[in-house]
């Protein structure tokens, strides 16, 4: 039975989200309704809340790292041929017009008319429910659970950005950043063939995370300088990625600096409204460097999931936290706080009761 109202965390003001009674949603012809199980907590979400993105404002239901499972299609809907009612599913992040020049590319990500679940005027998964089009929903692996899936949209972007710039066997490859992001990047790199994996971080807790997920070389940013380390290991040549995972400005100039002659540069980690970031042009010409952007992975989702499903990544690691989705507040400053050591927070929908938390409260 579907009821008519549903508990939604509702982004009010500045460092304000509320829970609140909001009316259902209803699918229309092309559209499923998903009964929420899991959300996934991203460190954008938090630097929203903190009014550090311009580009998403108050009041919307937000929250982009969504999976559950579908209780109804929209009326008239034919079922698509891999989906079903009650199937678990994990939503894709991005929706789009499917008519604009983007789209028609196979960039729906860049869709002209679209945009993010979780920002307005698109409702996001901070909630019991959700409607979707079918064509953003991914039946997911038995051996992946609703936690692996809640988070699994921090874990495709990087490694669908690793997929279309493309990686020779051998490559070694340097990943600034042992966030979510860093952590997709080592596992993506080494299942493309990767010879080598640098890694760097602050936090030694992540940095052996980075290890066990098959970095070769792991780099404490507080007591190794990672310049001597990279010129050591690559003999002087630099690498031949550097993947930017942590949006901090001295690690976008070391991309530059570290890339070998032709090299790629991919970046992902967001600075800040705040923060000024820039880079060296000369070395881009003389150098001939290779950058790329990556905030999205349309073409991605179907393909790592298969290989997921044959067991080539590990998510479950990258979850550290839990918490119920009234527990919206404690669950950002866990987010926040460094000392609590959080990597990925799952915020349990009252669809899924969940009592064992991780959180330590």
């Amino acid at each position: 039975m579907i009821p008519e109202m549903m508990t939604a965390m509702v982004f009010e003001d500045i460092n304000v989200i509320r829970a609140r009674q909001v009316p259902v949603p209803k699918p229309k012809r092309g559209e499923a309704l998903v009964k929420i199980m899991a959300s996934g907590l991203c460190i954008t979400d938090v630097h929203v809340l903190q009014g550090l993105f311009a580009h998403s404002k108050p009041p919307c239901v937000m929250g982009h790292e969504v999976t559950g499972e579908i209780v109804e299609f929209g009326e008239e809907q034919p079922f698509p041929h891999r989906l079903k009612l009650h199937q678990r599913v994990v939503v894709e992040t991005m929706l789009a017009c499917g008519q604009c020049h983007q789209c028609l590319s196979g960039n729906k990500n860049l869709c002209e008319h679209g945009g993010d679940i979780g920002e307005p005027p698109f409702q996001g998964g901070y909630s019991e429910y959700i409607t979707m089009p079918v064509g953003n929903l991914y039946p997911i692996p038995d051996n992946m659970s609703y936690e692996e899936a809640a988070i699994f949209e921090s874990f495709v972007c990087p490694v669908g950005g690793l997929m279309r710039i493309g990686i020779t066997p051998g490559d070694t490859v340097l990943v600034q950043g042992l966030g979510p992001a860093g952590l997709a990047f080592i596992q993506g790199a080494k299942a493309m063939g990767a010879g080598r994996i640098l890694v760097s971080d602050m936090n030694e807790q992540r940095l052996a995370l980075g290890k066990k997920y098959g970095a070769h070389v792991c780099i404490n940013l507080k007591e190794q300088d990672l310049y001597k380390i990279v010129e050591q290991e690559t003999g002087g040549r630099g690498v031949d990625i550097c993947c930017e995972a942590s949006g901090a400005s001295m690690a976008y100039q070391a991309c530059f600096d570290l890339a070998r002659k032709n090299g790629k540069l991919i970046f992902y980690g967001i600075p800040k409204d705040t923060h000024q970031t820039r880079f060296d042009v000369t070395q881009v010409i003389t150098k001939q460097l290779n950058l790329y952007g990556t905030s999205g992975a349309p073409c991605a989702w179907e393909p790592v999931l298969n290989l997921y499903g044959q067991g080539k990544y590990n998510i479950k690691d990258m979850v550290t936290h839990t918490f119920e989705l009234e527990q919206m507040e404690k669950a950002v400053k866990t987010l926040s706080d460094p000392e609590k050591g959080a990597i990925k927070i799952v915020l349990y929908s009252p669809n899924n009761r969940k009592q064992d938390n991780k959180d330590g409260f």
